[in-house]
């Protein structure tokens, strides 16, 4: 039997089928693409975050490696050091010389530079009893530093009283230098704020005296100020006065900033903890005052008879006709003293007015 062909309606449906698995075909291949091509993507991107992670944690234990040196070489340089002050105290404590603090000799030099302080403070006093030696060293530093020479007494007696002290702290020394700036700087402040001060060149001979005559700063003071507030002005002298004299503070008296601050803040600490208990204290008080108060209602108050116990109505009542009575008593002590006394009330005159009001009330009580 021969096979009929195939109509143009089913070769269509053949063709549109072919047609169909063709474009499958090349969907599925180009997906196939697409994800190879998006895995070798992720995939170049993992190494290159593990490089950069490798390269990370290569830099970082460098880092970690040169911060470990830094810190090694520190602690030796510390170490050393710390065996350089040892060996050196060592070597003082066997060979303490000048800076042992038990030797004799500081005892006396420290007595040597009080009476010295001592000599200086008569010498401006009493110029004219102290001698030649005692006028010329009280003229020549009022000529030099002006007033701020009455200062050299205080500052040599301080240093008399802290002298085996600095003996062993080691600055013995830098505290006796440290008071020459602060002198120069001193005087060249008060030189500084004189009435007649400019920046003009001045003569020895006319310093010398108006330091004499306790005008300016002195020789040196009128040199240092003058010539420095030419070149730096009056605000540049003060900031070096005022580093000088905060150095100089801290160094002479052992006061720093930070010593001073954490001082004044405990002060202002223990003040205000003092401050609240009294403020506690007062409120308590009057809180207690109030409860009392409230607890002891007047006589003449009456409360309520339901807001009170039993026994508090009681005690009321009793206290109420105690003080009545007693007020009775007073009032009846008083009309009838002259009865106490034994006179006899027919005989007296016959009472008139209120006076005799009360007593004619007094009569019917009794009665």
């Amino acid at each position: 039997m021969q096979q009929k062909p195939p109509t143009r309606r089913e070769q269509q449906e053949a063709k549109n089928r072919l047609k169909l698995a063709d474009k499958k075909r090349l969907e599925a291949e180009a997906e196939q693409k697409e994800l190879e091509a998006r895995e070798k993507g992720d995939e170049i991107r993992r190494r290159a975050q593990k490089a950069r992670r490798d390269a990370r944690s290569g830099k970082e234990e460098e880092r970690l490696a040169e911060s470990a040196r830094r810190r090694h070489l520190q602690d030796a340089r510390r170490k050393e050091k710390e065996e350089r002050k040892k060996q050196r105290a060592a070597y003082q404590e066997k060979h303490p010389g000048f800076y042992n603090p038990s030797l004799r000799l500081h005892s006396v030099l420290a007595a040597l530079l009080a009476i010295i302080a001592l000599f200086f403070v008569a010498a401006f006093l009493f110029k004219d009893y102290v001698g030649t030696v005692g006028s010329a060293i009280a003229y020549s530093l009022l000529g030099w530093f002006s007033y701020i020479a009455y200062a050299l007494p205080l500052f040599m007696i301080v240093h008399a009283i802290y002298w085996r002290t600095d003996v062993r702290d080691r600055i013995l020394v830098k505290k006796a230098l440290s008071l020459l700036p602060m002198t120069v700087f001193a005087a060249s402040f008060a030189a500084m704020w004189s009435a007649d001060f400019s920046t003009e060149p001045i003569s020895a001979a006319l310093a010398y005296s108006n330091g004499n005559r306790l005008v300016g700063g002195g020789v040196v003071g009128e040199f240092v100020a003058r010539t420095l507030c030419r070149y730096i002005g009056p605000i540049g002298l003060s900031l070096i006065g005022i580093a000088f004299f905060v150095f100089f503070v801290a160094l002479y008296f052992r006061a720093t900033l930070k010593s001073l601050y954490i001082a004044s803040r405990a002060r202002l600490k223990v003040a205000m903890v003092e401050r609240a208990k009294k403020r506690a204290a007062r409120a308590e008080e009057k809180k207690r005052a109030a409860e009392a108060q409230a607890a002891a209602p007047s006589i003449n108050e009456a409360a309520p008879s339901d807001a009170l116990p039993e026994n508090r109505k009681k005690l009321l009542t009793e206290s109420n006709a105690a003080v009545r009575e007693e007020r009775a008593k007073t009032r009846r002590r008083a009309l009838f003293a002259d009865l106490e006394e034994g006179l006899d009330v027919d005989r007296s005159p016959l009472p008139s007015g209120n006076r005799g009001k009360q007593l004619f009330d007094f009569e019917t009580e009794k009665s």
